[in-house]
């Protein structure tokens, strides 16, 4: 369920020098990512749409959504991760369990070990796109990503990952998730709305 904070290497290259470029160091955008994974033998593949937020500044992160699934469930979610406070919330059902931040890889620039693999458009020459990838290694995944921003600006289009992922409580599973990224805004509006845990937190 866990969004693989994996996850984002916010950044593109240059088509000649393949220059490395950040993502701005607060923004927001709306995440949609379908994975398919193996559980009690079966091939289980569920969606999830969610909203996040990023303050690099503070070292804070947020993300809420909905996870579907193909026999129709739903599950409502909320995690605030609160790097300077040592502090990550998950929020389900109006219960909330506080814990440790996991050393989960939230890069805002592109990864010194990170392969540019090509360019390409879209539409008629209009928006130019470029693909990185990586190896993914941190406390909730193992694996291969590709990362997928439009060139010169570092907004995050598209990303890909295949490995395995761990959670806690759980065996640990093979993954394989598409995510696809819209609605990429500068700055964080209300944000308290993101960072703040509900009163559930501290009860």
């Amino acid at each position: 369920m866990r969004q693989l904070v994996l996850v984002l290497l916010f950044a593109v290259a240059c088509v000649w020098a393949q220059e490395r470029c950040c993502a701005p160091e607060l923004h927001t955008l709306r995440e949609f990512r379908t994975t398919s994974y193996e559980e009690n033998g079966r091939t289980v593949t569920e969606t999830e749409v969610s909203e996040r937020a990023y303050d690099y500044n503070e070292e804070r992160f947020a993300h809420e959504g909905e996870i579907r699934r193909a026999n129709g469930t739903t599950e409502r979610f909320k995690v605030i991760e609160l790097i300077k406070r040592d502090e990550r919330f998950f929020i389900q059902n109006d219960k909330c369990t506080k814990e440790k931040p996991r050393e989960t890889r939230v890069d805002r620039c592109v990864a010194q070990t990170a392969n540019f693999t090509g360019s390409y458009f879209i539409g008629d020459h209009q928006l130019e796109c470029e693909t990185w990838a990586d190896n993914v290694r941190d406390d909730e995944a193992e694996g291969y990503g590709s990362f997928t921003f439009t060139r010169g600006n570092c907004i995050p289009v598209a990303s890909v990952f295949s490995g395995v992922i761990k959670e806690s409580g759980r065996e640990p599973r093979r993954d394989l998730s598409v995510r696809t990224y819209s609605d990429f805004r500068k700055g964080v509006e209300d944000p308290g709305r993101w960072f703040e845990p509900p009163s559930s937190c501290s009860s």
